[in-house]
């Protein structure tokens, strides 16, 4: 019996994003420990809105990806600890999926045994 798992092609686009929110985590992560309820800029807003919709485009399954919406770009922009709670959840959501029987049987049939989520 052939077990259900994801195709190559979106295993390589969660692994890409994944990647790309985690670094995007890491940088926010280290200006709010400086100014956490200082104000975000309006390019984070947008580089955190781009993976929010790319985030929807391959997560359709998730309790919870309902509850985040895309940031304001302008007028009341989000703090920077605010902005790390969202791509906490963003994180979240990833993990989740990467760690479904879908995602596991993907890697054990190219031979990945294991289940690391952070790419460094």
């Amino acid at each position: 019996m052939d077990r259900p798992m994801v195709s190559k092609e979106e295993y390589t686009n969660h692994r890409k994003l994944a990647t790309h929110i985690e670094s995007l985590y890491d940088e926010i992560d280290k200006l709010a420990k400086k100014k956490p309820t200082d104000k975000i800029t309006p390019l984070i807003s947008r580089k955190v809105n781009h993976v929010i919709v790319k985030l929807k485009e391959i997560v359709s399954d998730d309790d919870f990806l309902d509850a985040i919406k895309t940031l304001p770009v302008e007028g009341d922009l989000y703090r920077f600890d605010e902005t790390l709670v969202t791509l906490g959840e963003l994180r979240s959501i990833m993990d989740k999926q990467w760690r479904s029987d879908e995602f596991e049987n993907y890697r054990i049939s190219i031979g990945k045994r294991h289940d690391f989520q952070i790419l460094k």
